[in-house]
């Protein structure tokens, strides 16, 4: 990923999670939904794998300046949004 001309590393699993932010961004995506992109159909996961995913794609985008973050909508999963600062 890149923001502002800069490189942003991201793991195979990162990347996935933030391609489906990006084409669900504005709309809430479920651990459900999330799961489905980064794990194929007989690979185990747990709940907590896909929220240290989102932790470590929250924690890359507040460090490069992506004037993005992702929100977590309680009981329903994580919502991409565009952050309103000037």
């Amino acid at each position: 990923m890149s923001v502002d001309g800069e490189h942003v590393p991201l793991s195979r699993a990162e990347s996935i999670v933030v391609e489906r932010f990006m084409r669900c961004l504005g709309r809430v995506v479920t651990k459900e939904q999330l799961a489905e992109s980064v794990y194929s159909f007989n690979e185990e996961y747990t709940d907590n794998a896909v929220e240290v995913h989102v932790h470590r794609v929250r924690r890359k985008l507040e460090g490069s300046g992506a004037k993005l973050s992702i929100r977590t909508v309680r009981g329903l999963g994580y919502i991409m949004v565009a952050d309103k600062t000037p």
